[in-house]
């Protein structure tokens, strides 16, 4: 029998709340603040008016009304009080302007680290707003596609004006020049839904990032599937070579070279090669899965008898005789 979602956040000690556990002790996340949101699953049995798999908690009024994003009004409350140096990335770019006292208290790396647990937050986050909405009706590769979808940076950079305080999204690039520091810009968001969990959201902790789950899925669903950047290339790539489509995906770390060069990934798919670097190894991954895709629609990799790849990087459309013995043109 199917079974609601725990809830994603956790309440922290009162040492964390009351500020005892200095964040600039360590270099890394306290424990008390790093481990906390993991004891922190009430059971949902007790609160059946706040239950985070319901879908009338997490989506609002996009149950009636589909083309209505769902409030953020709890998460901008607890917003307020999340400092910006905490969670200023280590790109200097990011920052610039800012006054002195803030420039002074920021950390990089710790603002990383605390991206790290604002990560797996929101992906439990968004996978209950998914469940909530679909059940059990989607496909394991549409699940897959979907969540990716909603966690891409690429969309956290769109939506910095509605996950973010002013004085936040003001200390960011500008222009396209955000969406080429997507990383960066996702880094802001998920250290503050884990600031806020850990530290600043209290009781409404749960109800606040369960907000930006349900806004993250309906803002990816309303962008559509072909939407550039924000597909799930790796796990479509995957789900293709597993329904016979010979390839392989591998990825290395090759040191740092830049805060964007830091894995190089080698996608395989039907013949054709593609490799990519990036600071992460999903992002590694993903982008040679997308340059494979690309040059598969252009014309590399195996010839097939009557078919050929379609479609776009972001949407591609394998030949029937991908899935099949390889045929080349001319063969008997």
């Amino acid at each position: 029998r199917a079974t609601h979602m725990a809830s994603a956040p956790a309440n922290v000690t009162n040492a964390c709340r009351a500020g005892l556990v200095s964040w600039r002790a360590s270099p890394r996340v306290s424990s008390c603040q790093g481990a906390a949101w993991v004891h922190r699953r009430r059971d949902v049995k007790s609160r059946p008016n706040a239950n985070i798999g319901s879908a009338d908690v997490l989506m609002g009024d996009e149950t009636s009304h589909a083309s209505s994003p769902p409030s953020l009004e709890t998460w901008r409350r607890v917003l307020r009080d999340v400092p910006l140096a905490r969670i200023l990335p280590r790109d200097s770019d990011f920052g610039a302007g800012v006054d002195i006292a803030t420039s002074s208290m920021r950390h990089g790396e710790t603002a990383e680290r605390l991206a790290f647990f604002g990560d797996k937050l929101l992906t439990q986050s968004i996978a209950s707003a998914l469940y909530s909405k679909h059940g059990l009706s989607m496909s394991t590769g549409d699940m897959s596609t979907t969540a990716a979808r909603a966690m891409s940076n690429h969309l956290f950079a769109k939506l910095l004006p509605d996950l973010l305080r002013q004085d936040m999204v003001n200390a960011t690039p500008k222009g396209r020049e955000i969406l080429e520091r997507k990383h960066s810009a996702g880094t802001m968001v998920e250290a503050c839904v884990f600031l806020v969990a850990a530290e600043f959201g209290g009781d409404d902790a749960d109800a606040a990032i369960a907000e930006v789950g349900a806004f993250l899925l309906h803002s990816a669903s309303a962008a559509g599937a072909h939407v550039a950047d924000v597909g799930n290339h790796k796990g479509t790539l995957l789900e293709l070579t597993q329904k016979g489509v010979p390839g392989t995906l591998l990825s290395t770390r090759v040191g740092p070279e830049g805060i964007d060069r830091e894995f190089e990934a080698t996608a395989e798919l039907d013949g054709a090669r593609a490799t990519a670097m990036a600071r992460t190894k999903k992002g590694a991954e993903q982008a040679a899965s997308r340059k494979v895709f690309q040059a598969l629609i252009q014309g590399q990799g195996r010839s097939h008898l009557g078919g050929a790849w379609s479609g776009t990087a972001d949407a591609p459309v394998a030949p029937p005789q991908a899935y099949a013995p390889h045929v080349t043109e001319g063969s008997f």
